[in-house]
């Protein structure tokens, strides 16, 4: 075996030198190819620069009146093309007009071979741009058909602004390659040079490297791998604990302190496990943030005890923060059958158990965990097929006005009709909002609810606002506004019938995207909901904060009015004044009881939304209501 495992390194290190001059040497070409354009342009600039600088210098009116080899007007043109013959790459500098269809010269500094006074120059196509006023050096015209030179032209322009002539300059191109040749010579020469040296110290660190984690310096996921088999190969994996685990609130931390101090956390903190590691326990750092432990399964307790509630310091500009870090948990005791790959699956299945229950902090796998895995996973395979063949269907559930019992508009939910049967919500949401595809879901509803908006305007329904709801995922979308009024725009509704509905958390990672989110659609007069309101941690702040048009309260403040809880009661009583003082709709969800509602409609938030009026409604039932919007009186007589 390790013979083996020799010849894979030794095949590893060959691959690596391989693939490293491979690398350099397409560097090196690159390089090459870049400079050597870089050059041939700034040497065209420079010849297009003297020609233009001649040709200013020369008198329209003059040129024209050069009548022979050698008159005065001829010397005069003569004597400044030679000032400007200096430029040791510059062959040629000569002028030419055009007579009739022809190019011929006129002046010619050429001290071995001038042409003559208008001889004609057969290459040159005469409608070149310089006989409009233009200045060129275009290789595919002005070269010669041999390739020894390339020329600049720039126009000679008479006392009325006509072009007369033109001055032109030859560039040799021997000249410019042996400069790229010298060039080339030197590029291949480093990149040699680097490639060898580059090459030997990846060879001497890449056994190192391929073993750790670059943020934390411990070792990682594959190392852990390795591990794990060789422990099994000894019979030794089953004494074991495995544990996987990640810092709470990791977002919360990352916006409070930045990335840079969130790097620096994570070595100082990673370094400091290290160090209190007991001799035959492991520890490694696998990713996104994540650790995973082999703990001897009679210290499993201690290790657990020992990552609760760990202090850590962040050097700042203002001196050293100091935080208490909270951690959440997967433990998997593992059996003697195990294989270290399912080991880490079941610790993972474990932690994300912990995460989703939120007040969890250690949570022990349960083989129940993997029937809720291959649930989501066929949530995932089949969610893409489910939106190609329509089995998403919208329902919508009515929000009705106390005062008059009339229904006033209505919030767009998603149902799954899988075989015949509606998938409950709660069976496909959380996890198509744990692998980032409900955001596709989001913009298929809502694209569905803008088609039946202008479906039901264009057969004559009164229609109502609609809201549609959006996950915090889309903030994260730059173009999240403009992709909700493109749709908009698409089926040609008015925007004061659409209301975008975030869940207050959505401010939890960035609220300034979620306040450009808002400052957006208050601009085209699509109306912004705070969703759920009053559940989570930052309700006060975004309502200071954020300028959205209405706050949703969730159904949790209204399930105590039952009982006749003063507190209760007072507490929901000042939350709608304080709403309602700060100019925003309030519609209350999850109104059930007739005396929920008289309690709402007393403290004057008449707008509810609950199975007192309405569960969601199919389409075909929607319509219905659409036609008669009144419901029957049944209370507040």
């Amino acid at each position: 075996m390790k013979r083996r495992m020799v010849k894979l390194e030794e095949k590893f290190i060959l691959l690596i030198i391989a693939v490293g001059f491979i690398c350099f040497g397409f560097l090196g070409y690159l390089s090459y190819s870049q400079i050597s354009k870089i050059i041939i342009a700034q040497n065209t600039q420079d010849a297009m620069g003297v020609a233009q600088t001649a040709a200013c210098e020369i008198d329209g009116d003059m040129f024209e009146q050069i009548s022979a080899e050698g008159d005065e007007f001829y010397q005069q043109v003569y004597n400044i093309l030679s000032n400007h013959r200096s430029n040791e790459l510059i062959q040629y500098i000569y002028t030419m007009k055009r007579v009739d269809d022809e190019v011929v010269f006129v002046v010619d500094t050429d001290v071995n071979d001038p042409a003559g006074f208008l001889e004609k120059y057969p290459y040159l196509d005469p409608n070149l741009p310089v006989f409009n006023g233009e200045i060129c050096c275009d290789l595919a015209k002005t070269s010669d058909q041999w390739g020894e030179y390339f020329s600049a032209y720039a126009p000679i322009i008479n006392s009325k602004g006509e072009v007369v002539g033109l001055v032109g300059c030859d560039i040799a191109v021997a000249n410019i390659n042996r400069i790229l040749s010298r060039l080339r010579n030197l590029i291949l020469i480093l990149i040699s040079v680097f490639a060898v040296v580059a090459i030997l110290a990846s060879v001497l660190v890449s056994r190192i490297l391929i073993s750790k984690d670059p943020l934390t310096e411990l070792n990682n996921y594959e190392k852990m791998i390795k591990d794990g088999k060789r422990f099994a190969r000894k019979n030794i994996l089953s004494d074991y604990s495995a544990i996987m685990y990640e810092i709470k609130d990791q977002k919360y931390i990352n916006q409070k302190l930045g990335a840079d101090k969130v790097e620096a956390l994570m070595l100082e903190y990673a370094q400091g496990q290290r160090k209190r590691m007991k001799s035959g326990d492991y520890l490694y750092s696998i990713g996104n943030g994540r650790f995973f432990a082999l703990i001897k399964k009679e210290r499993e307790q201690l290790f657990l005890d020992a990552i609760r509630k760990v202090a850590a310091s962040v050097k700042g500009r203002d001196g050293v923060m100091f935080l208490e870090l909270d951690f959440v948990c997967g433990v998997f005791r593992i059996r003697e059958q195990d294989k270290i790959q399912d080991v880490h699956n079941f610790c993972a299945l474990a932690l994300d158990a912990a995460k989703e229950q939120g007040d969890v902090q250690v949570q022990w796998f349960e083989e129940s965990m993997i029937e809720q895995m291959i649930s989501e996973r066929e949530v995932i395979n089949s969610f893409r097929n489910g939106l190609l063949h329509h089995e998403f269907v919208v329902y919508y559930q009515p929000k009705v006005n106390l005062d008059n019992n009339m229904m006033c508009g209505a919030e767009a939910l998603v149902r799954w009709i899988r075989g015949g049967k509606i998938v409950p919500p709660d069976s496909f949401i959380p996890f198509l909002e744990k692998n980032h595809m409900i955001t596709e879901l989001d913009f298929y509803v809502f694209e569905q609810v803008c088609k039946d908006l202008k479906d039901w305007k264009d057969e004559g329904y009164e229609i109502v606002k609609i809201s549609s709801n959006f996950s915090k995922l889309h903030l994260k979308n730059p173009c999240f506004a403009e992709d909700i009024m493109d749709i908009v725009k698409k089926y040609q509704i008015d925007t004061k019938y659409i209301e975008v509905e975030l869940t207050e958390s959505s401010g939890y990672f960035d609220l300034k995207a979620l306040e450009n989110f808002v400052e957006k659609m208050n601009a085209v007069n699509i109306s912004t909901s705070i969703d759920d309101f009053g559940t989570g941690y930052s309700s006060l702040s975004l309502l200071k904060d954020l300028d959205f048009n209405v706050v949703k309260m969730d159904k949790s403040f209204f399930r105590d009015l039952e009982s006749g809880d003063k507190v209760n009661e007072k507490m929901v009583e000042n939350v709608i004044r304080m709403v309602r003082d700060l100019d925003r709709d309030i519609i209350s969800e999850g109104i059930e009881t007739e005396k929920q509602a008289l309690f709402l409609k007393k403290l004057q938030a008449p707008v509810v939304q609950g199975f007192l009026y309405d569960r969601p409604l199919p389409h075909s039932e929607f319509e219905k209501r659409l036609k008669n919007p009144r419901y029957e009186k049944k209370f507040y007589e």
